[in-house]
């Protein structure tokens, strides 16, 4: 693992729960993580991307597997020209196909199975036909190759669709642990509300299921009065679901700048210094600059989804003693 030489307090624990997973991972197999709501649009490919390089950049092994019928995960990875929209999950779950396609090395210790355009349609295909599909039951089938494909992996982090009922139970099927994102509007609340229902449907598949909690994504504020409300209307919405202390703060300009560049938010920080200066260099030569970027916020953001990613690890590690 990496050394911790000037790392911030957070990150140097971070860092040293690593070995910790790694054994969890070894012993027990590889922790599987599904990033969950029933309302698209709360930060799921987001939180899914930014974990996994914070865990991938420590030295532990991820694999990122898409499930969502969009493209969220190859947008932020930069790595649309390298995503097959899901096909090989697709066919493989339908009996077409001979094998799910990993791509390696998208990040150093970070390979990705893509999902996009071609997932949508297991809805139709499959529904309550699950057993009907060639070579068995398609969410058994999804189970089978999916453990397998996990095993050399510490850590797996799942991009789940917001609707797509199929898909997401067979999602589940390899699920160790729930984090459910959400904004703070009534949309995404209504969201989390209807995780109870979905979960139970899930556990009926996997029983082993845990949830580690709701985080806040790209909360307009750092008021803590409006957080603390955030807190209670949650605890009334879901009183079952653990509310975390972290959440990802908003930023327009790190969210668009990140993805147009294909990179996290920790791999935007080094790219935007000098960006103020050079803009106004631009203005003093008369010519129209780019729209800068705070990096200050930029690195509060990534510091954001470091402290999320040590929270969840931290809840993982405790579980396990």
């Amino acid at each position: 693992m990496s050394s911790d030489n000037g790392l911030s307090a957070q990150s140097r624990e971070l860092q040293g729960l690593m070995e910790r997973v790694h054994e969890i991972a070894q012993t027990k197999g590889p922790v599987s993580i599904a990033v969950v709501n029933r309302k698209g649009g709360v930060g799921k490919s987001s939180i899914v991307t930014n974990m996994a390089c914070e865990l991938a950049r420590r030295g532990l092994k991820v694999l990122v597997v898409g499930l969502c019928g969009q493209v969220g995960v190859a947008v932020d990875l930069g790595a649309r020209n390298l995503s097959d929209e899901g096909a090989s999950i697709a066919d493989y779950v339908l009996g077409e196909g001979d094998d799910v396609a990993i791509v390696p090395n998208v990040r150093p210790n970070l390979d990705v199975i893509f999902g996009g355009k071609r997932l949508p349609i297991l809805e139709t295909l499959v529904g309550e036909n699950a057993k009907s599909v060639p070579g068995g039951d398609a969410i058994a089938r999804f189970r089978d190759v999916m453990l397998a494909k996990f095993d050399p992996y510490d850590v797996v982090l799942m991009d789940f669709p917001p609707q797509q009922t199929v898909t997401q139970m067979m999602g589940f099927t390899v699920t160790d642990w729930v984090l459910i994102p959400t904004r703070n509007d009534d949309e995404s609340m209504n969201g989390v509300a209807e995780m109870p229902d979905l979960l139970e449907n899930a556990r009926r598949l996997n029983p082993d299921i845990q949830v580690l909690g709701v985080t806040l994504f790209m909360h307009p504020t750092r008021s803590t009065a409006v957080r603390r409300e955030w807190q209670e209307e949650m605890a009334q919405i879901a009183p079952q679901f653990p509310v975390l202390d972290t959440f990802i703060p908003h930023s327009l300009p790190v969210s668009a700048g990140s993805r147009k560049r294909g990179v996290v938010v920790r791999e935007l920080v080094p790219q935007l210094a000098g960006s103020i200066a050079t803009r106004i260099q631009a203005l003093r030569e008369g010519k129209s600059p780019a729209r800068a970027i705070s990096e200050s916020t930029a690195k509060s953001i990534a510091d954001a989804y470091e402290a999320l990613t040590l929270e969840v690890i931290r809840k993982i590690v405790e579980a396990a003693r």
